[in-house]
């Protein structure tokens, strides 16, 4: 199987790619992230200061033309994230939402 693919798309946001992953394992994966990055917790000037992240899981199906269509499927699922509350994981699949 080939191996997960990670990397830097912007300023703030990074993408993995999970070829023959399913849905549900890449949402669990998403996930672990979600929680990892959420238990790290910075110290500055003698404040503890939580962080967060927001991340959009999509699956590759034939609805999505091309990589661009993709890509956006997933930026859609990230922008629910935000927009639900921050801090969690969105999954949208060829029916819909799956959180």
């Amino acid at each position: 199987m080939i191996e997960d693919i990670s990397g830097t798309k912007a300023d703030r946001d990074h993408l993995s790619w999970c070829p023959g992953r399913s849905l549900v394992r890449a949402q669990q994966l998403a996930e672990k992230i979600r929680a990892t990055v959420h238990a790290w917790c910075l110290q500055h000037a003698c404040q503890s200061l939580s962080v967060g992240t927001s991340i959009g899981v999509t699956a590759v199906t034939p609805e999505l033309a091309d990589m661009a269509a993709v890509m956006q499927a997933a930026d859609n699922a990230c922008y629910a994230a935000k927009k639900g509350g921050r801090n969690r994981v969105v999954t949208r699949g060829a029916g819909g939402p799956l959180h």
